[in-house]
């Protein structure tokens, strides 16, 4: 008599455990400071700590200060005292003004600045992420009462989630970070549309802005990368169209690419070192 032994069998599903969620909001300011402009950028932690970036006029370098936000007010401090420069400014908020002074040389000046966007906190009310696979999340969003979820890759314990307006219709749009490679920093990026109410993966950004900045006083967005010692690529993205600078220093060969909001080419030409070297201030 042959016996047949049955043994059981266990089905494992593997948990993927949520990553580190770390929020931050970037915000521009703007107003006149002695007949020049003043842009003032605030990045905003979820600990309430802030750096603060301007710059005063075209000819202007930017400045760095920082500081925290209490109960609607924001005071920031320079780590160094320089002439003709900011070494405080303080500011309180009042809806979409920020009004306050800032000490230069000794002297208290009044500011008044005006927000660029609204904060993504007056229409965005829950924000988590959940693990799907091995480097693949869901960021999970209430956007006026209403649950979005939004699929990324990224390869870091610690995700990054950035609110900006990056195509500067005064709403704030989201990049998660991808990869913090050595040079190169890669997010995906999903912009808001605001007659619906809803988010949407952007793949010409994410597949374009390594980097990225925005550029408050130019109204453009911009990422820079480089492959190596000498292929080097600037991508600007500017009333909803793309335009892809690179430059080959070794063979001293460059071209600019010019994409429509559709991804559609528009133009496609050679372009000089010099041309690739001096893309800002940017006009098409």
């Amino acid at each position: 008599m042959k016996f047949l032994l049955f043994l059981p069998i266990f089905f494992i599903s593997k948990i993927f455990a949520n990553p580190i969620l770390l929020i931050n909001e970037k915000i521009g300011l703007k107003g006149v400071f002695e007949n020049k402009n003043l842009i003032l950028t605030l990045d905003i932690s979820d600990k309430n700590d802030i750096t603060g970036l301007y710059k005063i006029g075209e000819q202007d370098s930017i400045n760095m200060l920082n500081g925290s936000i209490i109960n609607k007010s924001i005071q920031l401090e320079s780590e160094k005292i320089e002439r003709n420069k900011f070494s405080s400014i303080h500011l309180d908020i009042r809806n979409n003004l920020f009004n306050g002074d800032g000490t230069i040389n000794g002297e208290q000046y009044p500011l008044i600045l005006k927000k660029e966007s609204i904060s993504y906190k007056d229409i965005i009310s829950s924000i988590k992420i959940e693990a799907i696979n091995d480097n693949d999340y869901e960021l999970v969003i209430v956007v006026n009462q209403n649950e979005q979820r939004l699929r990324f890759f990224s390869l870091e314990d610690e995700i990054n989630i950035i609110f900006e307006d990056l195509n500067f219709d005064s709403y704030p749009d989201i990049r998660v970070s991808e990869n913090y490679g050595d040079v190169n920093i890669s997010y995906s990026y999903f912009l808001y549309d605001p007659k619906t109410s809803i988010y949407r993966y952007s793949k010409q950004l994410s597949n374009n802005i390594i980097n990225p900045k925005v550029l408050y006083e130019n109204k453009v967005l911009i990422g820079q990368s480089h492959d190596g010692c000498c292929f080097y690529e600037k991508s600007i993205f500017y009333q909803n169209n793309l335009y892809k600078f690179s430059f080959n220093y070794l063979k001293n060969k460059g071209e600019m690419i010019h994409y429509n909001d559709k991804n559609k080419v528009i133009k496609k030409t050679s372009i000089n070192k010099v041309k690739f070297e001096n893309v800002l201030p940017f006009h098409d």
